[in-house]
């Protein structure tokens, strides 16, 4: 699941570099799921059934739609990734995966992205 959220302090996530700004963010964000999808298909060749999972969107504050579209469809899990920001960039920035942790009702598993290698 994707929520479509362009915030007006930071717009242009759904733009393409070239393409007109008026393009429809659904549009923009279907081909951004679509082309994520394929890169982590091809690299884990093992998730074979990757291609075939169920694509929803949604537009809305990403924490509320997300518990929102989880009870809807009778969700029994909702898994989700962070970037685990931690001390004062996620205290100002807040999280999402902590307001669906504390907004919902339904168990949640939170999984930490691997911090980039940094080069010496």
């Amino acid at each position: 699941m994707h929520v479509i959220h362009d915030p007006a302090e930071t717009p242009g996530f759904y733009n393409k570099p070239g393409h007109s700004a008026l393009l429809p963010l659904e549009d923009v964000a279907s081909e951004k799921m679509e082309a994520f999808i394929l890169s982590i298909s091809g690299a884990h060749p093992e998730l074979e059934n990757m291609l075939s999972i169920d694509k929803k969107f949604a537009t809305g504050l990403p924490a509320g739609r997300i518990v929102e579209v989880a009870e809807h469809e009778k969700a029994q899990l909702i898994a989700m990734g962070t970037r685990g920001r931690t001390g004062l960039s996620g205290l100002l920035l807040g999280s999402v995966a902590k307001r669906v942790l504390q907004e919902s009702d339904i168990p949640v598993v939170i999984v930490k992205s691997e911090q980039p290698k940094q080069l010496d």
